[in-house]
């Protein structure tokens, strides 16, 4: 028996911005966004037959997450 997966439904975001520091060198910044509008995505349901908890979604995806990263470029 085959139990359908719930559907993944993320957005995933990202702002970055370069500056220059002199003629050569520059630092990007950039702000990455992942599972912006922090939607739930469920685990597969239960397929054991045998288990009394048989075809319920038992846990989920954690929450937004956020990342800053700076890239000095020379």
């Amino acid at each position: 028996m085959h139990c359908a997966a719930p559907v993944d439904f993320t957005w995933d975001a990202a702002l970055h911005k370069r500056f220059k520091v002199t003629e050569r060198n520059s630092i990007t910044l950039r702000l990455e966004a992942f599972n912006l509008l922090n939607h739930v995505v469920f685990s597969n349901p239960v397929a054991s037959v045998a288990s009394p908890q048989f075809g319920l979604i038992t846990s989920g995806s954690s929450g937004r997450a956020f990342q800053l990263a700076a890239k000095y470029m020379f």
